[in-house]
């Protein structure tokens, strides 16, 4: 599964442009309300019932703005599953 998505930030530029960076604080509220934002716009856009559960892990890339791939829990009824997410922030 693959979003890509807008939404707006203001985190600070750590690298060079195009280089990819393991996140090292997953559990950062911003990452998380990133990750939450995902699924709620996948649910919007596919009519889904997904609730979100957290991020696991994921990565940060620098571009015209910031992509975050993360990998994500979240429920579908009563099964949790990993799902894989991109989320493109604007700064």
């Amino acid at each position: 599964m693959l979003l890509l998505l807008l939404l707006a930030t203001d985190c600070v530029v750590r690298a060079q442009t195009g280089s990819n960076f393991p996140i090292t604080n997953i559990k950062e509220p911003y990452l998380q309300e990133v990750g939450q934002f995902a699924v709620k716009e996948y649910n919007r856009e596919s009519k889904g019932e997904l609730k979100f559960v957290k991020v696991l892990n994921g990565e940060e890339q620098v571009v015209a703005g910031y992509s975050y791939k993360l990998v994500l829990a979240a429920e579908n009824g009563s099964v949790t599953t990993n799902y894989e997410a991109v989320v493109w922030a604007d700064p």
